[in-house]
């Protein structure tokens, strides 16, 4: 958690019956982060230290394109997926640590938009999240539920280096 910014009350004064304006001063170390990922170039604003974002590349619409296109191409024309595909799949994101987690939220019921959504931490647009949530909750709400569900359950994956709020 960000350590607390010491703000001063610089003036206040009264602008209306019962409106009251306020004004704050506090010094804090900004960092400016400059990503590049396929040939596109990211900034991220974070305050405090450790550093907290508060404006959030969406990074993960360029990471996450490849599994987007996988998950969009696995589906036949009735929307099942094949058995191979289907493991092919489960074992690529359960490598992934964002995705992992999202794979957790969603077997345990989540919102499979806001589940992809966290697991970025908001390094992802609602679009991305909401395209990749709908794909997983899809697989995982197919025959193959009970199976994901018993794995992730019992899956242990002790790292997780998409944890973008310690830069």
């Amino acid at each position: 958690m960000p350590k607390k910014i010491d703000f001063k009350l610089m003036e206040h004064y009264q602008t209306k019956d019962n409106n009251y304006q306020f004004i704050y001063n506090g010094k804090d170390t900004q960092t400016h982060l400059v990503l590049m990922l396929r040939n596109k170039v990211y900034d991220c604003y974070a305050f405090s230290a450790p550093p907290y974002p508060y404006i959030r590349p969406k990074i993960f619409d360029d990471l996450f394109f490849d599994e987007w296109r996988f998950l969009k191409n696995s589906f036949d024309e009735k929307g099942n997926i094949k058995k191979v595909q289907a493991t092919l799949f489960f074992h690529k994101y359960m490598e992934q640590p964002a995705l992992d987690k999202a794979l957790k939220d969603i077997a345990k019921q989540y919102n499979a938009q806001m589940a992809v959504f966290f697991a970025c931490e908001g390094f992802i647009s609602y679009e991305m999240a909401k395209n990749i949530g709908n794909a997983l909750s899809h697989t995982l709400g197919g025959s193959f539920a009970k199976i994901f569900k018993i794995c992730l359950d019992n899956f242990f994956c002790s790292c997780y280096c998409y944890n973008l709020y310690h830069f």
